[in-house]
């Protein structure tokens, strides 16, 4: 509860002048390099625009999310991993991508990106050198890490490991 009450007084101080993502419009928040893509995008659709047989799959942890890794993006970035939540107590039957995380080629190009994406006030925190919690237009938040040359935005989607229960 104390956690739950430390992110809610977070969100309410960051909604004031809050940058409100618009998840139906992916280069709001993705490269143009991951652009076919989007938060919520459910995995037969994700299957539909990508060979996930080319891909490597993590299935150490398939009772909780299904991960994929593409180690050759292109562009500005090295790799990026997808993961989709798994219908567990029948939420999220569509099986969404609620998590992607970037390898850019450097750090400075991760630092470019975010730059231009992400224009709310940002926060350090233990998990990452900077931090931001947004709030979408749907109806759950999105925080992104970055570190280094790594970015990763997960959705805060209930029944993820990222959602409130």
């Amino acid at each position: 509860m104390k956690t739950f009450t430390l992110l809610l007084s977070i969100f309410a101080c960051y909604s004031l002048n809050a940058q409100i993502i618009d998840i139906d419009a992916p280069t709001s928040y993705l490269p143009t390099e991951l652009a076919n893509y989007k938060i919520g995008l459910g995995i037969n659709d994700f299957q539909k625009l990508n060979d996930t047989a080319k891909l490597q799959r993590d299935a150490s942890v398939g009772f909780r999310f299904i991960k994929f890794t593409q180690n050759t993006v292109g562009g500005s970035i090295a790799s990026a991993y997808f993961k989709f939540d798994t219908p567990m107590n029948g939420v999220n039957a569509n099986r969404p991508l609620y998590e992607i995380s970037m390898t850019f080629n450097s750090p400075e190009l991760a630092d470019a990106f975010a730059k231009s994406h992400f224009t709310s006030p940002y926060r350090p925190s233990e998990f990452a050198d900077k931090e931001w919690f947004l709030s979408t237009t749907k109806d759950y938040w999105i925080i992104i890490r970055k570190t280094e040359a790594t970015i990763t935005i997960a959705a805060m989607m209930t029944g993820t490991e990222w959602g409130f229960e």
